[in-house]
């Protein structure tokens, strides 16, 4: 998967909210960094990838993106996971 691929499929999970969710770990970060939820979605919407893709031992397709918001460069981690439906998103942790 190239960067473009991993790019329009992060977008088109943001722009339909249901495919986008966020692991145990990525909320326990969010919280303790003081990073929002509307800040890691456009951080997906608008940011470049840091990290190209590469897939984990579970075939998942995972990168890394950031995006300066808020008075601060926001990174996500992203897994990029394939099921009947289509593609979408976990994000697994961020800083």
């Amino acid at each position: 998967m190239t960067d473009s691929d991993a790019l329009k499929i992060l977008r088109e999970c943001v722009a339909d909210d249901g495919r986008v969710f966020f692991s145990k770990h990525a909320i326990e970060r969010m919280i303790q960094r003081k990073i929002t939820r509307p800040q890691v979605l456009l951080c997906l919407e608008k940011g470049k990838i840091t990290e190209s893709p590469c897939r984990d031992p579970k075939g998942d397709w995972r990168c890394t993106i950031e995006h300066y918001t808020a008075g601060s460069i926001v990174t996500v981690a992203v897994a990029i996971k394939h099921n009947n439906n289509g593609e979408r998103t976990v994000i697994v942790t961020v800083f």
